[in-house]
């Protein structure tokens, strides 16, 4: 089974969440795990480069957390946000390649 990483700012992100929210977001996550990062679209989608994101609607909320594969079945949750746009604002794209090249780099990971 996959192991997830979860970036500090998206586990607060989670925790800031009302309950309800936060639940159906962990759901998400473990599914994701359960399923190698594989999941079809409605519920992830590939933005650019090794970023994925993984899309919770729950009412009006869309929570979105970007996130990124690393070697020995690792999932790597970059960042999360709520979404009020139609298309994922290329800044937080931006933001999640930048993290996920640091952490790469930190970590020495090709």
């Amino acid at each position: 089974m996959y192991e997830i990483i979860i970036l500090p700012g998206v586990g607060d992100y989670i925790n800031k969440l009302r309950q309800k929210h936060r639940e159906k977001v962990i759901d998400f996550v473990r599914l994701l795990r359960e399923k190698e990062g594989v999941l079809d679209e409605p519920y992830s989608k590939h933005l650019r480069g090794g970023i994925r994101e993984l899309r919770i609607n729950f009412g009006n909320s869309n929570h979105r957390i970007l996130y990124a594969f690393l070697p020995a079945k690792r999932i790597m949750l970059l960042l999360a946000f709520l979404k009020s746009t139609s298309k994922t604002p290329p800044k937080f794209i931006d933001k999640a390649m930048m993290l996920y090249k640091e952490y790469k780099k930190l970590h020495k990971i090709n």
